[in-house]
């Protein structure tokens, strides 16, 4: 996009680019006129949408920042979905893995987490929705939920204790490798990062 528009700035008449020029001017001040409005509006008034307690997670970060406090230097913390795990790292300034299989965009999580270290480890998972402990509970020697309140959003605290990697290896990653590595066995293959940490002797073929 910022090819065309120099190309196109390279070869438009003077009059036609001033023209443009105030088109995206007052494009632009829409935009910031909408983000104004919708910041002075309470976060209560999201309330009834689907999107409310991802907007409290976002911007009551210190609040859900104190109910994690206790946790957050020996334990491992989690969200079960990519978008928001970056969201509370980002505000937390402290790095948030992925639990679960989540979506293809928590594929960027298996760049960074090493769940092979994390054998042993307890793990704080915090979610939006209510969760079935019998979940977790195959992964942990031990798993206690409880549940906290902001604002009008309730988030739930899956504590785990004791991580056993050997069962999410069989239980999770074993899944995820099917479903987002599996590479066609027609197409060469040299090296992937999820394979060699994981499986390694395996190759991710279908």
């Amino acid at each position: 996009m910022p090819f065309t528009l120099i190309w196109l700035a390279l070869r438009l008449p003077p009059a036609t680019l001033q023209k443009l020029g105030l088109f995206f001017a007052g494009f632009a001040t829409l935009h910031i006129a909408g983000i104004l409005a919708v910041s002075r509006v309470p976060l209560e008034a999201w309330q009834q949408t689907r999107l409310y307690d991802g907007i409290v997670l976002s911007f009551e970060h210190r609040a859900v920042a104190r109910e994690l406090d206790a946790y957050r230097k020996d334990w491992v913390l989690a969200m079960d979905g990519y978008s928001n795990a970056v969201t509370l790292g980002y505000n937390l300034r402290q790095y948030v893995a992925v639990f679960g299989e989540a979506s293809s965009h928590a594929r960027h999580d298996d760049l960074v987490t090493d769940f092979r270290a994390l054998d042993g480890r307890n793990f704080l998972v915090l979610r939006k929705s209510q969760p079935n402990p019998d979940d977790y509970r195959r992964y942990f020697r031990g798993v206690t939920v409880d549940s906290f309140e902001i604002r009008g959003a309730r988030f739930w605290r899956v504590k785990g204790e004791g991580f056993d990697y050997a069962a999410y290896r069989e239980g999770v990653l074993a899944g995820v490798r099917r479903k987002y590595y599996a590479v066609p066995s027609w197409l060469p293959q040299r090296a992937c990062y999820m394979c060699d940490r994981y499986f390694p002797g395996e190759a991710c073929h279908r």
